[in-house]
């Protein structure tokens, strides 16, 4: 039997379809789906839907042995320094997804936040990182895709789209 082969499509990519449904959104005078599609598009400035709240393992760049987990006994700092939502436009959630070779996405720490982490654990990192499961990335992705496509269906029938059920909080 031939081995397993990678599917020679790629996958569809979200950005156009979102444009396309924020332009329709508009044009049928339904804001808060332009808005939606938009913030998914181009990444959001404030607080982020439940589907987009993962949690992932703290993590330090060792120049000798890269990526090591925080070995802290403030459990809790970890579980808070852990939990993201994530605001990265759905483009580079996939693009994250895309180029992951071990099953892991990082999501870098602002300065601000390596500084206080730096404190509160007693560490001094200077690159700092949250490695999250590309299965909560996938599902990030999935949402959006059903999202958007039910609410273009929705915008096409002419009847007014419904609320999304957000899902339970994403861990890691």
């Amino acid at each position: 039997m031939p081995p397993l082969e990678r599917d020679p499509q790629p996958p569809v990519r979200l950005t156009p379809l979102l444009t396309n449904l924020a332009r329709s959104a508009t044009a049928a005078g339904y804001m808060d789906v332009a808005d939606w599609a938009n913030s998914e598009r181009q990444g959001y400035r404030s607080d982020v839907p439940v589907y987009r709240r993962v949690t992932g393992v703290p993590m330090g760049f060792s120049p000798m042995k890269g990526w090591v987990p925080l070995f802290v006994e403030n459990k809790a700092l970890l579980r808070e320094v852990g939990a993201h939502g994530l605001r990265q436009s759905i483009g580079h959630i996939e693009n994250a997804i895309a180029n992951s070779d071990s099953g892991k996405a990082y999501v870098h720490y602002t300065s601000e936040e390596i500084g206080l982490i730096n404190i509160a654990a007693g560490t001094r990192f200077a690159q700092m990182a949250s490695a999250i499961d590309i299965g909560a990335l996938q599902r990030i992705v999935t949402s959006v895709t059903s999202l958007a496509r039910q609410w273009s269906h929705q915008i096409h029938a002419r009847t007014p789209p419904t609320p999304p059920k957000d899902p339970p909080t994403i861990a890691a």
